[in-house]
């Protein structure tokens, strides 16, 4: 778990440290840098991967384009990004180049830094013409692949690497849409939403928690489960809604499917999922 945060010089970010739980939140008015906030861990998430350029930020459901650097009056247009997360036994830290706006070359690493502890695993530097390899590339991503599977190290760095921002989308969610990024378990904007919860369910102990919170907050929620039909595109699956003050026909009930029930519990089953997936 990362237990501390830093991070300078990233858009509307001059500077910021940040000691974590095991459940964050963060409140503040439109345009305080929430988001910002939030992509930073994005950022550090892609060169903990390897790589930061569009791509591999989208995928992590960060937005697209735009300037990454701080356009402060009195700051330096060209500073550098640098980030850092610590956990109980390592740290992972870097510095970073990021393009001109516009243009779609990936991030250069100015510095890459991976602890255990005191014993340092990476320590490269790409500046002051020290230039080794391709400085769009990490090195400690590659260094993973040599390490010991269960060290506190690359548990560490493989997390993360794994970090996305998951946000919830209605058109998504009813099926209007497609999910751009299908990522496990329920697609960064629900996309999976389905899929995660047939997979809950399997796990009778895991599903009963997700009805049991429904009970507590939704006053219309009797069950839920999972309708399965033909598409064009092969097998789909969607998800049912019971409403207990629904009539019964022959032992048979009515089911909602996700376009028949307010957008608000689907955020919430959302929500649920995604913490107890």
């Amino acid at each position: 778990m990362i237990k501390k945060f830093k991070i300078e010089s990233f858009k509307s970010i001059e500077s910021a440290e940040l000691e974590l739980g095991s459940v964050n939140v963060f409140i503040g008015a439109n345009g305080s840098g929430k988001s910002n906030l939030l992509e930073g861990f994005g950022v550090l998430a892609a060169a903990a991967f390897g790589r930061v350029d569009t791509e591999s930020l989208v995928r992590r459901g960060c937005r697209p384009g735009g300037y990454n650097r701080p356009l402060f009056r009195e700051g330096r247009l060209d500073a550098d990004t640098v980030i850092s997360a610590e956990g109980d036994r390592a740290s992972y830290c870097v510095s970073l180049s990021s393009p001109p706006s516009g243009r779609p070359a990936g991030w250069e690493f100015r510095r890459e830094v991976w602890k255990q502890e005191a014993q340092v695993i990476v320590d490269r530097e790409t500046t002051n013409g020290a230039k080794t390899g391709d400085p769009q590339s990490g090195l400690a991503a590659l260094r993973l692949a040599e390490m010991p599977v269960e060290s506190e190290a690359a548990v560490f760095l493989k997390a993360l690497a794994a970090y996305s921002l998951y946000a919830p989308d209605t058109p998504i969610l009813r099926g209007w849409t497609q999910d751009p990024q299908v990522r496990e378990p329920i697609g960064l904007s629900g996309g999976r939403l389905a899929d995660a919860v047939a997979e809950l369910i399997k796990g009778s102990e895991v599903g009963n928690r997700v009805s049991v919170q429904f009970h507590d907050s939704v006053e219309w929620f009797s069950g839920l489960g999972i309708m399965e039909f033909e598409a064009p595109r092969g097998p789909s699956r969607v998800i049912a809604f019971l409403d207990r003050f629904f009539r019964t026909d022959n032992n048979q009930q009515y089911l909602l499917g996700p376009n028949d029930v307010n957008e608000g519990a689907l955020y919430m089953l959302f929500l649920a999922v995604l913490c107890l997936h």
